[in-house]
């Protein structure tokens, strides 16, 4: 079962409003904004880190990027470095590469989420594909997820 199905019963079971929105191939968050219409502040880009044996899935809008030595300080690790992308096709099978929804529990990986998307009041991110949308509402996120939240993004254009 393709990832957005299982996301969409859970999501149904919960009773919890969602929509998916169809839009053109786009395989960066930018682009998923420019092809949403938002700004890229309003959608969620994941990462996957790892840290030691764990990985975390982290989220930052598609306007700001990881500050590794920040998300360091935060996950308490000595060493944080970008997953590989064998593991990430091995583990995320289910989602086209670079199109991950960001519900670690999927996987049960933790999700680290940077404080500026507390700032949006609804989450915008990738279905599992790269042209279909998810939007929900930020709280609902929120209670579904559990996302550890910390300070671990900049700017792009710093």
């Amino acid at each position: 079962m393709a990832i957005l199905e299982k996301l969409q019963r859970l999501l149904d079971l919960r009773g919890i409003n969602y929509q998916v929105h169809p839009h053109p191939e786009a395989f960066t968050a930018k682009a998923l904004a420019r092809a949403e219409h938002v700004g890229p502040d309003q959608v969620t880009k994941v990462v996957v880190t790892c840290s030691g044996d764990q990985m975390q899935m982290v989220l930052v809008p598609a306007s700001r990027r990881i500050d590794m030595r920040a998300l360091r300080h935060a996950l308490g690790a000595r060493e944080v470095h970008l997953a590989g992308e064998g593991d990430l096709n091995d583990i995320f099978s289910q989602c086209e590469t670079g199109a991950l929804p960001p519900f670690g529990g999927f996987w049960g990986i933790p999700v680290w989420m940077d404080e500026t998307l507390a700032r949006n009041r609804e989450m915008i991110f990738a279905g599992g594909n790269h042209h279909e949308t998810v939007h929900m509402d930020y709280g609902d996120f929120e209670q579904l997820v559990h996302p550890r939240h910390a300070h671990f993004s900049q700017p792009y254009d710093l």
